[in-house]
């Protein structure tokens, strides 16, 4: 995680407007259309995001801090599936 990042935030926060998520982050330089989230290759993971089964507190907290459900739904799986389709061609 970055440095100076609280990682309770992204569960616990009871605002929308406290610490912004790492998605945050990368949302504001790219675009919702280039991001996406898993939890392969980390060696750390924030609390409350132990596994795949905390995917529902994830997208309640998108949705809370002003996601679209559209924008939710690209970054957890829809991007991915986007450009699956592009390489392959279907």
């Amino acid at each position: 995680m970055s440095k100076g990042f609280e990682s309770s935030c992204v569960i616990t926060c009871p605002s929308p407007k406290c610490h912004p998520i790492p998605i945050d982050h990368v949302v504001k330089f790219v675009g919702p259309d280039h991001v996406g989230s898993d939890w392969d290759g980390i060696s750390a993971v924030p609390a409350g995001l132990e596994d795949v089964s905390k995917t529902p507190s994830l997208t309640a907290r998108l949705l809370q801090r002003g996601y679209s459900e559209r924008d939710v739904k690209k970054i957890l799986g829809g991007n991915f599936l986007r450009v699956m389709r592009q390489v392959i061609g279907r």
